[in-house]
């Protein structure tokens, strides 16, 4: 039997939630269909790269892969270099967003890796394995980088699967999150790729591999794994992690319509997150969208992104300022439950554009959360955000490769030094983080219990939570808006010490916030014993 590992370093995680490496997952299952293969998948935390070594040494493999990401180079390099110091026989190969951006500055920078698999990996690593295992060339493995007597070879690139229900669900159990019956959330894809074109986003296989810019699962196929996941894992929190769920579809709202009618004569009992585009939401689509509420819709993630033209155009959004402003009003006006996603800050910022962001959110009523207007815009090394800040000179470790230098994402100058004073002082201040690092979660126990199956939507304890959540998010969306136009008018005139200038006004913003949100607490607590009293367990939501 022929042995493959697959070693994961980090945990991606929702709060305090599990919720797994979907690739890797899915590159698993399709692993496990060959025969005379055993799979072997392990996670493991950075501070546990001996103890990855130790494991590999001991099971001798054939093949180890893992995923490469920002947020795991330097760890997933460090057990490279041992491993194979260990045994340099292994075919030790490397896939994921940084290696499909950055191929070359990974081979070069790291020679202990064999073979980097460019976009999604099923097919290509399946082919891998085999070709291994009967001691062939790696010559027209399609989707490949490969060493070959000491020199880099490129293969061409594999094209895309369009039929993705003919892929397995990914493996699971490693993943599943086993810490709590009460909230046991799982990322489920529907689609793969997007018809945007962001520069920052490296989501888009399409981009790299020959195929459609969009694929779908049917929606019966989706079905499938969702019952899957609540049968098998006890799930009870979908997290749909497509770029758009149903962006490039025909018919506005179809897919939505769709995934409604599928719960409905399932019956199941399950709570689930979307995400959107601004330019797919009009009034088809909010039908669906209210529709969905009634069978588990908690809440819709919306890219905005900004809320000035210039900025949209950086980002390369298709998106206009028109489509991001009724996509809110829509969701607004229909109470259907939001999120948005918002770029406050780039290497090319102005004052002009930060003012027309607070503007924009002002007028929409857009929900206001401190690490939506304080985020800044993160680089993947290899796209075209990426590329023109490199030329630009705006790194700051300008003799480093690319990929090396953003290991942390953000590893810029601002044009404007002015900026990254704002920048700073609004980023960097002590216990406005703490004050809404439970934010998200109590929004959707909010969400919760005004569901129509919850028996107590309509209790006094659970009005009274519920009135108040609303109204912390109202005064402290005012709050902090007021704050950081107040931050940028200093910065403007050139003040650059900003923190001791405007301590008075921020130690006052983190009295505010935490008065009113230990009032929301409080009532939040009532309504909890109230579910607790009754008897009745809280089945989508940790508390």
């Amino acid at each position: 039997m022929n042995t493959v590992a697959l070693v994961a370093f980090g945990k991606h995680e929702t709060g305090n939630l599990q919720v797994g490496w979907l690739g890797l997952g899915y590159i698993t299952s399709a692993l496990k269909k060959l025969n005379n293969v055993r799979v072997n998948v392990a996670y493991y935390d950075a501070s546990e790269i001996d103890k990855a070594t130790a494991d590999i040494v001991e099971m001798a493999p054939m093949i180890v892969g893992l995923p490469i990401y920002q947020n795991n180079f330097e760890v997933a390099t460090e057990f490279i270099k041992k491993v194979k110091s260990c045994l340099p026989q292994l075919h030790i190969t490397v896939g994921g967003v940084e290696a499909t951006t950055s191929p070359m500055e990974i081979l070069e920078n790291i020679r202990e890796i064999d073979s980097l698999v460019i976009g999604e990996g099923e097919y290509t690593v399946c082919e891998l394995v085999k070709r291994e295992i009967n001691g062939e060339s790696l010559k027209d493995c399609k989707g490949l980088f490969y060493r070959e007597n000491g020199l880099i070879r490129k293969n061409e690139n594999r094209a895309l699967e369009e039929d993705l229900d003919k892929f397995e669900f990914p493996e699971r159990h490693l993943s599943a999150n086993k810490s709590s019956d009460l909230f046991r959330t799982f990322l489920l894809a529907t689609t793969r790729g997007c018809r945007g074109n962001c520069t920052f986003c490296c989501g888009s296989p399409h981009k790299y591999q020959p195929g459609p810019q969009v694929r779908f699962r049917s929606i019966n196929n989706v079905l499938d794994e969702m019952e899957y996941l609540i049968n098998e894992y006890k799930a009870n929190y979908i997290l749909f992690c497509d770029s758009s769920f149903e962006d490039g579809h025909d018919i506005s709202g179809e897919r939505y319509n769709q995934l409604y009618k599928g719960i409905v004569s399932r019956k199941m009992n399950v709570r689930f997150l979307l995400q959107s585009r601004a330019e797919t939401i009009d009034d088809n689509s909010i039908k669906a969208l209210s529709n969905l509420l009634c069978v588990g819709l908690d809440t819709v993630f919306v890219g905005i992104d900004a809320g000035n033209k210039e900025d949209l155009n950086l980002y390369g959004k298709r998106a206009t300022i028109n489509d991001n402003t009724r996509a809110i009003q829509l969701l607004n006006k229909h109470e259907i439950p939001f999120t948005i996603g918002l770029i406050m800050f780039n290497p090319y910022t102005t004052f002009e554009r930060l003012y027309q962001n607070i503007k924009f959110l002002k007028e929409t009523k857009a929900p206001v959360q401190y690490d939506v207007v304080s985020n800044r815009l993160w680089l993947h090394s290899g796209l075209p955000i990426a590329k023109k800040i490199r030329r630009d000179g705006l790194l700051i470790k300008q003799k480093d490769t690319l990929f090396i230098s953003m290991s942390e994402g953000w590893e810029y100058h601002f044009k404007d030094k002015r900026i990254e004073w704002a920048w700073q002082a609004i980023n960097l201040i002590d216990g406005i983080p703490d004050t809404q690092k439970n934010m998200n979660e109590t929004i959707s126990f909010s969400n919760y219990l005004s569901f129509y199956k919850n028996p107590f939507r309509n209790h006094e304890k659970v009005s009274a939570f519920r009135g108040e959540l609303q109204k912390y998010l109202k005064e402290s969306a005012e709050w902090i808006l007021a704050y950081i136009t107040k931050v940028l008018e200093y910065a403007e005139k050139g003040e650059n010490n900003l923190l001791l200038v405007l301590k008075p006004d921020y130690e006052n913003l983190i009295k505010r916030l935490k008065l009113a949100w230990d009032i929301v607490k409080t009532r939040k607590i009532a309504a909890t014993l109230l579910l607790r009293k009754e008897s009745r367990p809280l089945k989508n939501y940790t508390y």
